[in-house]
């Protein structure tokens, strides 16, 4: 994940082939990544290409930590990129 600006908040490796197992909502299950603090109003997930067959997201979810929410955003993933603007609290955790 990356700021504004470009710089790396969290590098993170994923192998799809294992089943997410850290939280369960409404009947989905999701892999925690890692928690960042965004001290700007945006937040970037950028997908690599260095994996032995497809890369593929299907969802990606933030959540804040340690703040009220004040508006919730989704965004979907279809197959070009997508982008989103939307509050973002001073600390969120990525899952």
């Amino acid at each position: 994940m990356k700021n504004g600006q470009g710089d790396t908040l969290l590098g993170v490796d994923m192998n799809q082939k294992i089943d997410p197992d850290d939280l369960i909502d409404g009947g989905t299950a999701w892999e925690a990544l890692g928690e960042v603090q965004v001290t700007d109003d945006s937040l970037m997930v950028d997908l690599s290409d260095n994996a032995n067959g497809y890369v593929i997201a299907d969802a990606i979810r933030i959540e804040p930590v340690g703040v009220s929410v004040m508006s919730q955003s989704f965004v979907q993933i279809s197959d070009s990129s997508s982008s989103e603007n939307a509050f973002v609290p001073a600390n969120v955790a990525v899952i």
